[in-house]
């Protein structure tokens, strides 16, 4: 979406351009998306350099000014802003009328007298290179280690290929949005996303290999109807936004729907239309539109009920929280229970209430039985099972995560802390034995690891005894 604010700016007038392109700027840089901002500095050099205008020479270099000026002014605010915290938005004041007062003064007495405008640009361009490597801001820190043995690049290369993998496996597609809780499954080491951070992959999962050729077909048509058109402009932009989701996830499926609006939109541009045929198409029209926003109105009453659910946990308002989830008719969604067991959890911990265990293994068993392979419910009941002294249940969950999460090093460091604490109570040899076999299956696993995976942190690695002291890293 900003970057699509780059196009909006075409259309407004000019005293806001620069407000608004330096907001854009510091938004992409607090988003630390490489991508976005090498993508953004594409469009400015294209826009300067290449772009034909047919507008006078003196207003695309007063255009072109503005945008560098906007750039550079965005990236000074925002190592201000990172660096002082509140003290840089005080500041910032003083420091946009300097810089203001400079750009004036260099256009008063040199710029104005330099014919090609083109080579000042230079100096704009080592300014920004100076900053970048000079500053500590995370941004550009991630900016300064882009390589191909960088542990993100690495872990989208991952990713990806597990993913096509599945994809080709299961062409029908695992359901929308099942990829956070699905991705274990098909992992060849360990990530925890929610998305596969690249639209036509993350749609051909979830919807399948026909969903996702259509996607990406949508894609190339419309780019075909801008192209021509002849809208250079907006064709750039589309080609960025392209370029961006194959490293992201950028389209949801209400974007998609507005795409192919868009499509037939300009397709249909020049077409005559027959006056005769408007009663059909309102009624038609109408009919699914109504489908559309029952549709929504039903999915926004379950997702909002779930949202302020979650909201009023986070705000220790747990009991609010359970009446509105005990009270209010949702599709059967496992959603549900999960909250309701976060807030059993909460009671649980701060009064060691029995009951408020035995009502947490309730509705997270009505939750598991609703979705089977569901992880984190896994994680939550296999706890329960255990403090209610119901170990069977609790070893056969986490023989099941042993299997569904076996790149995940706390997997290997809660089942033996579990099988420990039941060995100090019992001389059963059978936990000795079992000890033994998690140690194994560590070590089977570990071998079957990417080789990329040595790039990425988190990652099953040393002696078993090592895995059991690793902590997880942000």
């Amino acid at each position: 979406m900003l970057l699509v604010t780059i196009y909006l700016t075409k259309y407004i007038k000019e005293s806001l351009q620069i407000p608004i392109n330096v907001i854009l700027t510091i938004g992409i840089l607090y988003t630390g998306s490489r991508s976005t901002l090498v993508y953004l500095v594409m469009f400015i050099i294209f826009y300067i350099f290449f772009k034909k205008d047919e507008t006078k020479q003196q207003f695309k270099d007063k255009n072109n000014e503005n945008i560098v000026f906007s750039f550079i002014l965005g990236i000074v605010l925002y190592v201000v802003f990172e660096s002082l915290g509140f003290v840089g938005l005080v500041i910032a004041p003083i420091i946009i009328a300097v810089i203001y007062y400079t750009r004036s003064f260099l256009n008063k007495f040199i710029i104005s007298k330099i014919k090609n405008k083109n080579i000042l640009y230079i100096l704009p361009v080592i300014c920004i290179i100076v900053i970048v490597t000079l500053s500590s801001q995370n941004t550009f820190q991630r900016i300064k280690n882009i390589s191909f043995k960088n542990g993100s690049f690495q872990e989208r290369l991952i990713i990806y290929g597990d993913v096509i993998r599945e994809v080709l496996k299961h062409p029908f597609g695992n359901g929308i949005n099942m990829f956070e809780f699905k991705q274990s499954a098909i992992q060849s080491a360990f990530y925890d996303l929610r998305y596969v951070h690249n639209s036509v992959l993350q749609i051909s999962y979830d919807i399948g290999l026909v969903g996702g050729i259509a996607f990406f077909s949508i894609l190339i048509y419309f780019l075909y109807i801008l192209i021509k058109n002849k809208d250079i402009h907006t064709t750039l932009i589309f080609i960025i936004i392209i370029l961006h989701s194959l490293l992201d996830f950028d389209f949801s499926y209400s974007t998609i729907i507005v795409l192919m609006m868009l499509v037939f939109n300009l397709n249909s541009k020049n077409r005559e239309v027959d006056k005769s045929s408007y009663d059909i198409k309102f009624l038609y029209s109408s009919f699914v539109y109504g489908i559309i926003a029952l549709f929504l109105v039903v999915t926004l009453y379950s997702e909002g009920t779930l949202a302020l659910s979650k909201y009023l946990i986070n705000s220790n308002s747990e009991e609010t929280a359970l009446n509105i989830l005990n009270n209010t008719k949702t599709f059967n969604d496992w959603r549900v229970f999960d909250l309701q067991g976060r807030i059993y959890k909460a009671k649980y911990d701060e009064n060691q209430s029995k009951e408020a265990l035995i009502e947490n293994k309730y509705v997270l068993e009505k939750g598991l039985a609703i979705y089977k392979d569901n992880n984190n419910l896994k994680w939550n009941l296999a706890y329960i099972y255990g403090k209610l002294g119901d170990e069977n249940k609790a070893i056969k969950l986490r023989d099941e995560l042993l299997v569904d999460e076996r790149f995940y090093f706390d997997v290997y460091k809660e089942y033996y802390k579990f099988l420990k604490e039941l060995e100090a109570k019992n001389t059963n040899s059978i936990y000795e034995e079992k000890l033994k076999v998690l140690q194994e299956t560590y070590y089977k696993n570990k071998e079957e690891l990417n080789p990329r995976s040595k790039y990425i942190k988190n990652q099953l690695q040393g002696s078993f005894e090592d895995c059991l002291k690793q902590e997880r890293k942000n």
